[in-house]
């Protein structure tokens, strides 16, 4: 952008070659076809716009960030009324398996007689992992 001394040199220069007369016409005239320029250039935006669908883009844009700002904070709030929910029962759920004599345990705390230990490896689970390859079926007949 032309500074103010730049101006005035343009002002000067077209003084001495226009004339006094001639000089308001032609500025008239340049300020008309700077608006024009202008409009020109703000119409072919708009019709970009109408045709590429930007405009229609933008606001999708625009309602799709709303809507995962909203499910973001629904989110949010689930989690904290799930940790409310899950340190409330916490300490039952804490108590009734520490508590001597509890379903599936003995007082010493070993299994019952009787239940099933989830810590002990099952027969039928170690078999089937030490079965030999050849005892798989045939993975290319079956499709």
């Amino acid at each position: 952008m032309p500074g103010a001394q730049e101006l005035v040199v343009v002002v000067l220069v077209a003084l001495f070659v226009l004339g006094p007369e001639r000089l308001p016409e032609v500025a008239r005239g340049a300020g008309r076809l700077l608006r024009r320029a202008r409009n020109y250039g703000v119409t072919a935006s708009k019709e970009l716009r109408g045709v590429t669908g930007i405009g229609d883009l933008e606001e999708e844009v625009t309602e799709l960030r709303r809507e995962l700002e909203r499910t973001r904070n629904d989110l949010r709030r689930a989690i904290r009324e799930t940790r409310t929910a899950v340190d409330a029962v916490a300490p039952q759920v804490a108590d009734e398996v520490t508590a001597p004599g509890a379903a599936g345990t003995s007082a010493e705390g070993a299994p019952a007689a009787g239940t099933a230990d989830d810590t002990a490896p099952d027969a039928a689970t170690d078999a089937s992992f030490d079965a030999a390859p050849e005892a798989a079926p045939d993975a290319d007949r079956v499709r």
